[in-house]
């Protein structure tokens, strides 16, 4: 899986050691008294999965052909979308005179 190497000779050698692993990417297991007990390696940035949050998400997945009719939908009063003019929800500013 890696080099071995004991702590006392990581601790003498850690900077050459660290560039070594950065540049290459094989990992370094650090072991005292032969056992090991960690492993030095590069950092890899995990780039987030969208799909992964929403996972269990979909409670139901009855017919996902089915046309979307306009009751199915529900709009909050005060959202600030365009039904809610309609609905009255907002204030309206007076008309001007323009005469």
């Amino acid at each position: 899986m890696g080099i071995l190497i004991s702590k006392s000779r990581f601790k003498a050698q850690a900077l050459e050691i660290l560039r070594r692993v950065e540049t290459t990417g094989e990992p370094v297991i650090v072991t005292d008294n032969g056992t090991p007990r960690l492993i030095v390696g590069k950092y890899v940035e995990k780039v987030p999965d969208v799909r992964g949050r929403l996972k269990g998400s979909v409670l139901r997945y009855d017919d996902p052909f089915a046309p979307v009719g306009d009751g199915d939908w529900a709009v909050p009063p005060g959202s600030g979308r365009p039904d809610d003019r309609r609905a009255g929800s907002r204030t309206e500013r007076p008309a001007r005179d323009r005469g």
